[in-house]
Protein backbone atom coordinates (compact mmCIF):
# COMPACT_ATOMS: atom_id res chain seq x y z
CA UNK A 1 0.00 0.00 0.00
CA UNK A 2 1.66 3.42 -0.57
CA UNK A 3 -0.37 6.85 0.24
CA UNK A 4 0.73 10.04 0.37
CA UNK A 5 -0.77 12.19 2.90
CA UNK A 6 -0.55 15.48 4.41
CA UNK A 7 -0.43 17.23 7.90
CA UNK A 8 -3.13 19.11 8.98
CA UNK A 9 -2.18 22.78 10.74
CA UNK A 10 -1.14 21.52 13.47
CA UNK A 11 1.35 19.11 11.93
CA UNK A 12 -0.44 16.21 12.38
CA UNK A 13 -1.75 13.42 9.67
CA UNK A 14 -3.37 10.09 10.55
CA UNK A 15 -3.92 7.02 7.89
CA UNK A 16 -6.55 4.45 9.29
CA UNK A 17 -7.50 0.55 8.34
CA UNK A 18 -4.10 0.14 7.88
CA UNK A 19 -3.52 -3.97 7.74
CA UNK A 20 -1.29 -5.15 10.35
CA UNK A 21 2.45 -5.44 9.21
CA UNK A 22 5.51 -3.48 8.88
CA UNK A 23 5.11 -0.15 6.89
CA UNK A 24 7.86 3.16 5.72
CA UNK A 25 6.78 5.95 6.54
CA UNK A 26 9.17 9.17 4.62
CA UNK A 27 8.80 12.71 4.72
CA UNK A 28 8.74 14.19 1.36
CA UNK A 29 11.65 16.89 0.26
CA UNK A 30 11.06 20.70 1.01
CA UNK A 31 13.27 23.51 -0.36
CA UNK A 32 13.48 25.24 3.21
CA UNK A 33 14.35 21.70 5.52
CA UNK A 34 16.64 19.89 5.46
CA UNK A 35 16.22 16.32 4.57
CA UNK A 36 14.44 13.48 6.94
CA UNK A 37 15.63 10.26 7.39
CA UNK A 38 13.24 7.43 6.46
CA UNK A 39 11.17 6.07 9.45
CA UNK A 40 10.06 2.70 9.69
CA UNK A 41 6.81 1.83 11.56
CA UNK A 42 5.36 -1.59 12.72
CA UNK A 43 1.38 -1.49 12.88
CA UNK A 44 -0.38 -3.83 15.38
CA UNK A 45 -4.12 -4.83 14.83
CA UNK A 46 -6.08 -2.56 17.32
CA UNK A 47 -3.66 -0.46 17.80
CA UNK A 48 -1.98 3.43 16.56
CA UNK A 49 1.18 3.06 15.81
CA UNK A 50 3.52 6.63 15.92
CA UNK A 51 5.95 7.99 13.85
CA UNK A 52 7.72 11.57 14.93
CA UNK A 53 9.45 13.85 12.47
CA UNK A 54 11.36 16.96 13.50
CA UNK A 55 11.89 19.47 10.39
CA UNK A 56 15.12 22.02 10.82
CA UNK A 57 15.03 24.31 8.56
CA UNK A 58 18.26 24.77 5.91
CA UNK A 59 21.46 27.46 7.21
CA UNK A 60 24.24 28.30 5.26
CA UNK A 61 26.82 31.13 6.05
CA UNK A 62 27.91 34.54 4.35
CA UNK A 63 31.65 35.23 4.57
CA UNK A 64 32.51 39.28 3.79
CA UNK A 65 35.99 40.63 2.69
CA UNK A 66 36.70 44.14 3.81
CA UNK A 67 39.55 45.82 1.36
CA UNK A 68 40.70 49.72 1.63
CA UNK A 69 42.04 52.04 0.16
CA UNK A 70 44.15 52.54 3.12
CA UNK A 71 44.59 49.16 4.26
CA UNK A 72 42.35 49.92 7.94
CA UNK A 73 39.81 47.03 7.60
CA UNK A 74 40.02 45.64 11.57
CA UNK A 75 36.29 46.55 13.07
CA UNK A 76 33.75 47.35 9.97
CA UNK A 77 30.51 46.21 11.02
CA UNK A 78 28.12 44.84 8.21
CA UNK A 79 24.49 44.38 8.35
CA UNK A 80 22.34 41.41 6.27
CA UNK A 81 18.59 41.83 6.24
CA UNK A 82 15.78 40.31 4.16
CA UNK A 83 13.46 37.23 4.46
CA UNK A 84 14.49 33.57 4.22
CA UNK A 85 12.88 30.99 1.87
CA UNK A 86 11.45 30.13 5.11
CA UNK A 87 9.64 33.55 5.43
CA UNK A 88 11.38 34.65 8.64
CA UNK A 89 13.06 37.71 8.41
CA UNK A 90 17.11 37.90 8.57
CA UNK A 91 18.66 40.56 10.80
CA UNK A 92 22.03 40.46 11.75
CA UNK A 93 25.42 41.97 12.21
CA UNK A 94 29.31 40.75 11.73
CA UNK A 95 32.52 42.98 12.34
CA UNK A 96 35.50 41.97 10.84
CA UNK A 97 38.58 40.88 12.51
CA UNK A 98 42.03 41.92 12.08
CA UNK A 99 42.07 40.05 8.65
CA UNK A 100 38.99 41.80 7.40
CA UNK A 101 37.07 39.33 7.64
CA UNK A 102 33.26 38.78 8.55
CA UNK A 103 31.48 36.25 9.15
CA UNK A 104 27.61 35.61 8.72
CA UNK A 105 27.18 32.00 10.80
CA UNK A 106 23.86 29.95 10.34
CA UNK A 107 22.36 31.95 8.23
CA UNK A 108 18.61 30.58 7.06
CA UNK A 109 18.86 30.18 3.36
CA UNK A 110 17.22 32.48 1.49
CA UNK A 111 18.00 34.55 -1.96
CA UNK A 112 17.81 38.57 -2.59
CA UNK A 113 19.27 39.43 0.87
CA UNK A 114 20.84 42.95 1.35
CA UNK A 115 24.48 43.30 2.63
CA UNK A 116 25.37 46.77 3.70
CA UNK A 117 28.69 48.52 5.53
CA UNK A 118 27.70 49.95 8.94
CA UNK A 119 28.46 53.35 10.17
CA UNK A 120 31.17 53.60 6.93
CA UNK A 121 33.91 56.09 8.16
CA UNK A 122 33.90 59.61 6.95
CA UNK A 123 36.86 59.28 4.78
CA UNK A 124 35.33 56.89 2.57
CA UNK A 125 33.09 56.84 -0.16
CA UNK A 126 30.10 54.61 1.32
CA UNK A 127 29.57 51.30 -0.26
CA UNK A 128 26.77 50.26 -2.66
CA UNK A 129 24.63 47.30 -1.09
CA UNK A 130 25.21 44.30 -2.26
CA UNK A 131 22.74 41.55 -2.78
CA UNK A 132 23.75 38.17 -1.06
CA UNK A 133 22.14 34.59 -1.33
CA UNK A 134 22.91 32.31 1.31
CA UNK A 135 22.72 28.58 0.11
CA UNK A 136 22.45 25.37 2.59
CA UNK A 137 25.20 23.68 3.82
CA UNK A 138 27.76 26.36 1.86
CA UNK A 139 29.61 29.45 2.55
CA UNK A 140 28.79 32.30 0.26
CA UNK A 141 31.35 34.81 -0.21
CA UNK A 142 31.33 38.78 -0.70
CA UNK A 143 34.07 41.25 -0.78
CA UNK A 144 33.56 45.31 -0.01
CA UNK A 145 36.05 47.44 -0.62
CA UNK A 146 36.46 51.09 0.76
CA UNK A 147 38.27 53.95 -1.51
CA UNK A 148 38.96 56.85 0.36
CA UNK A 149 37.45 60.32 -0.96
CA UNK A 150 39.78 62.58 -3.07
CA UNK A 151 40.30 66.51 -3.91
CA UNK A 152 42.06 67.98 -6.40
CA UNK A 153 42.03 71.87 -6.71
CA UNK A 154 42.53 74.15 -9.83
CA UNK A 155 44.48 77.66 -8.11
CA UNK A 156 43.72 80.56 -10.55
CA UNK A 157 46.34 83.67 -9.79
CA UNK A 158 45.29 86.88 -10.63
CA UNK A 159 46.50 90.53 -9.69
CA UNK A 160 44.54 92.06 -6.87
CA UNK A 161 43.08 95.19 -8.85
CA UNK A 162 42.85 94.58 -12.40
CA UNK A 163 42.23 90.51 -12.75
CA UNK A 164 45.32 90.85 -15.17
CA UNK A 165 49.22 91.86 -15.25
CA UNK A 166 50.14 94.96 -14.35
CA UNK A 167 52.92 96.98 -16.46
CA UNK A 168 55.70 93.63 -17.00
CA UNK A 169 54.05 91.89 -13.96
CA UNK A 170 53.68 88.32 -15.30
CA UNK A 171 51.58 85.14 -13.24
CA UNK A 172 53.69 82.85 -14.58
CA UNK A 173 56.19 81.46 -12.90
CA UNK A 174 54.97 81.59 -9.34
CA UNK A 175 55.62 78.41 -6.81
CA UNK A 176 52.97 77.36 -4.68
CA UNK A 177 52.67 74.31 -1.87
CA UNK A 178 50.57 72.25 -1.27
CA UNK A 179 50.29 71.51 2.54
CA UNK A 180 49.45 68.65 4.83
CA UNK A 181 49.10 70.42 8.04
CA UNK A 182 52.27 72.21 8.31
CA UNK A 183 54.13 69.48 6.30
CA UNK A 184 54.82 70.43 2.55
CA UNK A 185 53.52 67.75 0.19
CA UNK A 186 53.88 68.92 -3.27
CA UNK A 187 54.64 72.15 -5.08
CA UNK A 188 53.32 73.18 -8.48
CA UNK A 189 54.10 76.20 -10.62
CA UNK A 190 51.69 78.76 -12.09
CA UNK A 191 51.51 78.96 -15.75
CA UNK A 192 50.70 81.73 -18.24
CA UNK A 193 47.31 81.65 -17.25
CA UNK A 194 47.93 82.07 -13.80
CA UNK A 195 47.05 78.47 -13.10
CA UNK A 196 47.96 75.02 -11.99
CA UNK A 197 45.79 71.66 -10.93
CA UNK A 198 46.95 69.72 -8.51
CA UNK A 199 47.33 65.83 -8.81
CA UNK A 200 44.40 63.99 -5.89
CA UNK A 201 44.87 63.86 -2.91
CA UNK A 202 42.62 62.22 0.16
CA UNK A 203 40.68 64.46 1.89
CA UNK A 204 41.16 65.53 5.25
CA UNK A 205 40.74 68.40 7.32
CA UNK A 206 44.10 70.48 7.07
CA UNK A 207 44.48 70.60 3.67
CA UNK A 208 46.12 74.64 2.68
CA UNK A 209 47.86 76.13 -0.04
CA UNK A 210 50.28 78.34 0.28
CA UNK A 211 52.56 80.83 -1.93
CA UNK A 212 56.68 80.34 -1.93
CA UNK A 213 57.56 82.26 -4.17
CA UNK A 214 55.99 84.89 -5.66
CA UNK A 215 56.16 85.19 -9.77
CA UNK A 216 57.69 88.30 -11.28
CA UNK A 217 56.55 91.50 -10.43
CA UNK A 218 54.33 90.72 -7.79
CA UNK A 219 54.54 90.48 -3.49
CA UNK A 220 54.54 87.44 -2.31
CA UNK A 221 51.55 86.68 -0.68
CA UNK A 222 51.60 85.22 2.86
CA UNK A 223 48.13 84.37 2.93
CA UNK A 224 47.10 80.59 3.89
CA UNK A 225 44.73 79.42 2.03
CA UNK A 226 42.33 76.55 3.44
CA UNK A 227 41.50 74.00 0.36
CA UNK A 228 37.96 72.91 1.53
CA UNK A 229 39.02 69.33 1.62
CA UNK A 230 37.01 68.17 4.44
CA UNK A 231 35.68 64.83 3.90
CA UNK A 232 32.25 65.32 5.52
CA UNK A 233 31.44 68.01 2.44
CA UNK A 234 31.77 65.27 -0.26
CA UNK A 235 30.19 62.31 -0.89
CA UNK A 236 31.61 60.98 -4.34
CA UNK A 237 34.97 59.95 -4.68
CA UNK A 238 36.69 62.42 -6.92
CA UNK A 239 36.01 65.95 -5.67
CA UNK A 240 37.61 68.67 -7.54
CA UNK A 241 37.81 72.01 -5.91
CA UNK A 242 38.47 75.55 -7.43
CA UNK A 243 39.86 78.11 -5.49
CA UNK A 244 41.08 81.70 -6.55
CA UNK A 245 43.94 83.50 -5.15
CA UNK A 246 45.11 87.15 -5.58
CA UNK A 247 48.06 88.88 -5.78
CA UNK A 248 49.36 92.41 -4.97
CA UNK A 249 51.48 94.01 -7.60
CA UNK A 250 55.10 95.90 -6.87
CA UNK A 251 54.59 99.48 -7.25
CA UNK A 252 57.32 102.44 -6.73
CA UNK A 253 57.96 105.75 -8.32
CA UNK A 254 60.54 108.11 -9.79
CA UNK A 255 61.75 111.38 -8.99
CA UNK A 256 63.94 114.05 -10.19
CA UNK A 257 65.31 116.99 -9.05
CA UNK A 258 65.94 120.06 -12.15
CA UNK A 259 68.60 122.26 -11.31
CA UNK A 260 70.57 124.96 -13.65
CA UNK A 261 73.32 123.70 -15.35
CA UNK A 262 75.87 126.13 -14.49
CA UNK A 263 74.15 127.38 -11.43
CA UNK A 264 73.69 123.58 -9.75
CA UNK A 265 72.15 125.81 -6.52
CA UNK A 266 69.55 127.30 -8.85
CA UNK A 267 66.71 124.67 -8.74
CA UNK A 268 64.58 125.30 -11.71
CA UNK A 269 60.57 124.95 -11.55
CA UNK A 270 57.79 125.03 -14.79
CA UNK A 271 59.60 122.10 -16.20
CA UNK A 272 57.04 119.54 -17.69
CA UNK A 273 58.38 115.58 -17.67
CA UNK A 274 56.58 113.25 -19.15
CA UNK A 275 56.62 109.28 -17.72
CA UNK A 276 56.32 106.59 -20.77
CA UNK A 277 55.69 102.89 -20.19
CA UNK A 278 57.83 100.71 -21.72
CA UNK A 279 55.23 98.82 -23.55
CA UNK A 280 57.56 96.37 -25.76
CA UNK A 281 60.34 96.00 -23.22
CA UNK A 282 63.21 97.33 -25.70
CA UNK A 283 64.47 100.61 -23.63
CA UNK A 284 64.12 102.72 -26.72
CA UNK A 285 61.59 104.93 -26.68
CA UNK A 286 59.26 104.45 -29.55
CA UNK A 287 55.73 104.81 -31.11
CA UNK A 288 54.75 101.66 -29.15
CA UNK A 289 55.41 103.29 -25.92
CA UNK A 290 52.60 103.97 -23.75
CA UNK A 291 52.37 108.03 -21.90
CA UNK A 292 51.05 107.52 -18.57
CA UNK A 293 50.96 110.97 -17.34
CA UNK A 294 52.85 113.84 -16.23
CA UNK A 295 55.57 114.01 -13.21
CA UNK A 296 54.05 115.91 -10.50
CA UNK A 297 56.16 119.43 -9.33
CA UNK A 298 56.64 119.42 -5.91
CA UNK A 299 58.45 122.91 -5.89
CA UNK A 300 61.98 123.89 -5.08
CA UNK A 301 62.81 122.52 -8.28
CA UNK A 302 61.77 118.32 -7.38
CA UNK A 303 59.28 116.31 -9.65
CA UNK A 304 57.78 113.03 -8.81
CA UNK A 305 55.32 110.60 -9.76
CA UNK A 306 54.40 107.81 -7.59
CA UNK A 307 52.08 104.48 -8.05
CA UNK A 308 53.95 102.58 -11.20
CA UNK A 309 53.76 99.46 -11.60
CA UNK A 310 56.64 96.84 -11.79
CA UNK A 311 58.26 97.36 -15.05
CA UNK A 312 60.38 99.60 -17.55
CA UNK A 313 59.21 103.06 -18.11
CA UNK A 314 61.26 106.58 -19.58
CA UNK A 315 61.31 109.66 -18.37
CA UNK A 316 61.05 112.53 -20.89
CA UNK A 317 61.32 116.37 -20.47
CA UNK A 318 58.15 117.67 -22.34
CA UNK A 319 58.73 121.63 -21.46
CA UNK A 320 61.70 123.63 -20.37
CA UNK A 321 61.52 126.28 -17.59
CA UNK A 322 61.94 129.59 -19.11
CA UNK A 323 65.13 130.52 -20.45
CA UNK A 324 66.68 126.90 -20.61
CA UNK A 325 66.96 124.32 -23.51
CA UNK A 326 64.78 121.45 -23.65
CA UNK A 327 66.62 118.16 -23.15
CA UNK A 328 64.82 116.14 -25.76
CA UNK A 329 66.84 112.61 -24.47
CA UNK A 330 64.57 109.98 -22.79
CA UNK A 331 65.72 108.48 -19.39
CA UNK A 332 64.95 104.77 -19.43
CA UNK A 333 64.87 103.38 -15.10
CA UNK A 334 62.93 100.32 -13.40
CA UNK A 335 60.15 99.79 -10.78
CA UNK A 336 61.62 96.40 -9.66
CA UNK A 337 61.31 96.90 -5.62
CA UNK A 338 58.25 97.08 -3.93
CA UNK A 339 58.46 101.06 -2.49
CA UNK A 340 60.98 102.34 -4.13
CA UNK A 341 61.81 105.27 -5.36
CA UNK A 342 64.03 105.86 -8.43
CA UNK A 343 65.91 109.09 -8.83
CA UNK A 344 66.95 109.87 -12.46
CA UNK A 345 69.43 112.52 -13.17
CA UNK A 346 71.04 113.05 -16.88
CA UNK A 347 74.17 114.18 -15.58
CA UNK A 348 75.44 111.93 -12.85
CA UNK A 349 75.61 113.24 -9.22
CA UNK A 350 74.07 116.51 -10.57
CA UNK A 351 70.42 116.11 -11.18
CA UNK A 352 68.54 116.77 -14.05
CA UNK A 353 70.59 119.45 -15.49
CA UNK A 354 69.56 121.68 -18.06
CA UNK A 355 71.58 124.77 -19.78
CA UNK A 356 70.70 128.08 -20.05
CA UNK A 357 69.58 129.56 -23.42
CA UNK A 358 72.28 131.83 -24.18
CA UNK A 359 72.84 134.48 -27.20
CA UNK A 360 75.69 137.59 -27.79
CA UNK A 361 76.12 140.76 -27.23
CA UNK A 362 78.11 142.99 -29.31
CA UNK A 363 79.59 146.21 -28.44
CA UNK A 364 80.22 148.71 -31.24
CA UNK A 365 82.37 151.71 -29.81
CA UNK A 366 82.85 154.93 -32.31
CA UNK A 367 84.61 158.40 -31.13
CA UNK A 368 84.72 162.01 -32.77
CA UNK A 369 88.50 161.52 -32.84
CA UNK A 370 88.59 158.22 -34.25
CA UNK A 371 90.17 156.64 -31.10
CA UNK A 372 88.78 153.09 -30.43
CA UNK A 373 90.86 150.62 -28.56
CA UNK A 374 91.16 150.23 -25.01
CA UNK A 375 87.85 151.63 -23.93
CA UNK A 376 86.63 149.80 -21.14
CA UNK A 377 82.59 148.57 -20.78
CA UNK A 378 80.55 147.14 -17.93
CA UNK A 379 78.04 144.77 -18.83
CA UNK A 380 75.27 143.74 -16.22
CA UNK A 381 72.38 142.15 -16.01
CA UNK A 382 69.52 141.24 -13.27
CA UNK A 383 70.77 137.91 -13.21
CA UNK A 384 74.19 139.01 -11.16
CA UNK A 385 76.14 138.94 -14.33
CA UNK A 386 78.65 141.90 -13.86
CA UNK A 387 82.12 141.75 -16.57
CA UNK A 388 84.37 144.60 -17.48
CA UNK A 389 85.56 144.37 -21.29
CA UNK A 390 87.79 146.45 -23.38
CA UNK A 391 87.56 147.32 -26.87
CA UNK A 392 89.77 145.45 -29.63
CA UNK A 393 91.61 147.87 -32.50
CA UNK A 394 88.37 147.95 -33.89
CA UNK A 395 86.41 149.37 -31.45
CA UNK A 396 84.60 146.18 -30.71
CA UNK A 397 83.67 143.76 -27.67
CA UNK A 398 81.77 140.90 -28.67
CA UNK A 399 80.20 138.89 -25.26
CA UNK A 400 79.38 135.35 -26.50
CA UNK A 401 77.11 132.96 -23.88
CA UNK A 402 75.20 135.30 -22.03
CA UNK A 403 72.22 134.07 -21.30
CA UNK A 404 69.07 135.75 -22.38
CA UNK A 405 67.69 138.58 -20.41
CA UNK A 406 68.16 142.41 -20.39
CA UNK A 407 71.66 143.66 -19.86
CA UNK A 408 72.79 147.42 -18.88
CA UNK A 409 75.81 149.00 -21.03
CA UNK A 410 77.49 151.56 -19.37
CA UNK A 411 81.07 153.08 -20.21
CA UNK A 412 84.05 152.81 -17.26
CA UNK A 413 86.09 156.06 -16.54
CA UNK A 414 89.44 155.50 -16.87
CA UNK A 415 92.89 156.49 -18.19
CA UNK A 416 91.16 155.36 -21.89
CA UNK A 417 88.18 157.55 -21.77
CA UNK A 418 89.69 160.22 -19.10
CA UNK A 419 89.38 162.90 -22.21
CA UNK A 420 86.01 161.70 -23.12
CA UNK A 421 82.50 162.45 -22.55
CA UNK A 422 80.81 159.48 -21.39
CA UNK A 423 77.84 158.16 -23.27
CA UNK A 424 74.75 157.46 -21.59
CA UNK A 425 74.05 154.16 -20.35
CA UNK A 426 72.28 151.83 -22.43
CA UNK A 427 69.80 148.72 -22.16
CA UNK A 428 70.43 145.80 -24.19
CA UNK A 429 67.78 142.34 -25.04
CA UNK A 430 70.19 139.16 -25.17
CA UNK A 431 67.58 136.77 -27.04
CA UNK A 432 68.31 133.02 -27.98
CA UNK A 433 70.53 132.52 -30.56
CA UNK A 434 70.87 136.12 -31.77
CA UNK A 435 73.82 138.76 -31.35
CA UNK A 436 72.35 142.17 -29.88
CA UNK A 437 74.47 145.26 -30.86
CA UNK A 438 74.91 148.24 -28.78
CA UNK A 439 76.54 151.31 -29.81
CA UNK A 440 78.18 153.46 -27.75
CA UNK A 441 80.06 156.62 -29.22
CA UNK A 442 82.38 159.41 -27.29
CA UNK A 443 82.77 162.70 -27.71
CA UNK A 444 86.00 164.28 -26.47
CA UNK A 445 85.94 167.09 -24.07
CA UNK A 446 86.37 170.79 -25.29
CA UNK A 447 89.62 172.22 -24.50
CA UNK A 448 89.98 175.09 -22.43
CA UNK A 449 92.05 178.15 -24.70
CA UNK A 450 94.55 181.10 -23.23
CA UNK A 451 93.30 184.54 -24.21
CA UNK A 452 95.48 186.21 -26.66
CA UNK A 453 96.67 189.83 -26.68
CA UNK A 454 94.17 192.60 -27.96
CA UNK A 455 91.59 189.17 -27.48
CA UNK A 456 88.71 190.32 -25.49
CA UNK A 457 85.62 187.77 -27.03
CA UNK A 458 85.94 185.17 -24.05
CA UNK A 459 86.56 187.72 -21.40
CA UNK A 460 83.53 187.31 -19.46
CA UNK A 461 84.36 183.60 -19.47
CA UNK A 462 87.71 183.91 -18.31
CA UNK A 463 87.15 186.46 -15.20
CA UNK A 464 84.14 183.93 -14.47
CA UNK A 465 86.62 181.26 -14.17
CA UNK A 466 88.85 183.16 -12.39
CA UNK A 467 86.53 184.06 -9.64
CA UNK A 468 85.51 180.41 -8.80
CA UNK A 469 89.20 179.47 -8.94
CA UNK A 470 89.35 182.92 -5.67
CA UNK A 471 86.70 181.37 -4.47
CA UNK A 472 87.67 177.45 -4.08
CA UNK A 473 91.06 178.77 -3.15
CA UNK A 474 89.45 181.10 -0.20
CA UNK A 475 87.46 178.12 0.80
CA UNK A 476 90.34 176.00 1.21
CA UNK A 477 91.95 178.47 3.32
CA UNK A 478 88.89 179.11 5.56
CA UNK A 479 88.57 175.36 6.42
CA UNK A 480 92.52 175.42 7.37
CA UNK A 481 92.33 178.29 9.61
CA UNK A 482 89.04 176.65 11.14
CA UNK A 483 91.15 173.56 11.60
CA UNK A 484 93.72 175.01 13.42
Amino acid sequence: TEQTVTTNADGEMQLDDLRPGAYTVTEQSSDRYEPQEVRQVTVISGQVATVTFHNTLKRGSLEVIKTSEDHLIEGVKFHLTGASLSGLPVDEYAVTDSTGKAVFSDVLIGTGYVLSEVDTDVRYVIPEDQTAAVEWSKVTHKSIHNVLKKWNATVTKSDSATGTPQGDAKLSGAVYGVYKGGQLVDTYVTDGNGQFTTVYYACGDDWTIREITPSEGYLLDSTVYPVGAEPQRYTAEYNPIALDVTEQVIRGGVALTKVDKDYPENKLEGAVFEVYRDSNRNQELDAEDELLGTMEELGGGEYALTGLCYGGYFVKEAKAPEGFYLDENAYYFSITTDGETVTVENEAGKGFVNAAQVGSLRIVKTSSDGKLEGFSFRVTGANGYDQVFQTDAEGFILVEGLRIGDYTVSEVRDSSSDGYLLPADKTASVFEGAVTEVEMHNEKKPALEVPQTGDNSHMALWLGLLGISGIGAAAILLMRKHKK
